[in-house]
C-alpha cells in the first residue's frame, strides 16, 4: 500500500509541478505525512516539513524563504495557518494538496468485565528504616 500511495503522489507532483519541486507538509502525525515525504523524494523533489505547532507567520516565513510551490495540509490547518497569510506570500503556493484523514475506526466490542467481589482493604503503614550500623573494625 505504501509503495502504491507514494507512487501516486509522485505522479501527481510530476504532472503538476515537475521534478525538483520543493514540497512542504503542514500536517500532524498522520500516515499521509510519510506518503508525502516519500512521494516527494520519489519524484525527485525536495521535502520540507512544517510543524503543525507553527503559527501563521512562521509558516509564511518558511514558505517565502524556500519559495515553496507545493503545500500538503489538511483543510483545518489551511484555514487556521495558511489562509490568513496566503495573499502576503511573494510567490504564491501553486498547488495545495488537501489531506482528509480517514475517520478513526470504531472501537472493537469490549468484552464484559466482571469485577471480583470486594475484598478487605489493608492499610499499609510506612515505617522508617533503621540507620545502617557502622562497619565492624578489626583490632
Amino acid at each position: 500500500d505504501l509503495a502504491a500511495e507514494t507512487s501516486r503522489f509522485a505522479s501527481l507532483l510530476m504532472a503538476r509541478v515537475g521534478p525538483g519541486a520543493t514540497v512542504a507538509t503542514l500536517l500532524g502525525r498522520v500516515p499521509e505525512l510519510v506518503v508525502a515525504a516519500l512521494g516527494t523524494l520519489k519524484a525527485g523533489g525536495v521535502y520540507s516539513p512544517l510543524f503543525s505547532a507553527f503559527g501563521p507567520y512562521p509558516v509564511k516565513h518558511r514558505l517565502t524563504l524556500g519559495a515553496i510551490p507545493v503545500l500538503v495540509t489538511t483543510p483545518a490547518l489551511y484555514d487556521r495557518k495558511v489562509a490568513p497569510i496566503r495573499a502576503d506570500l511573494p510567490r504564491g503556493v501553486d498547488l495545495v494538496v488537501f489531506v482528509v484523514p480517514a475517520p478513526p475506526a470504531p472501537p472493537a466490542a469490549l468484552p464484559k468485565v466482571v469485577a471480583p467481589p470486594p475484598t478487605r482493604l489493608h492499610r499499609v503503614v510506612a515505617r522508617p528504616t533503621p540507620p545502617p550500623s557502622p562497619p565492624a573494625t578489626s583490632p
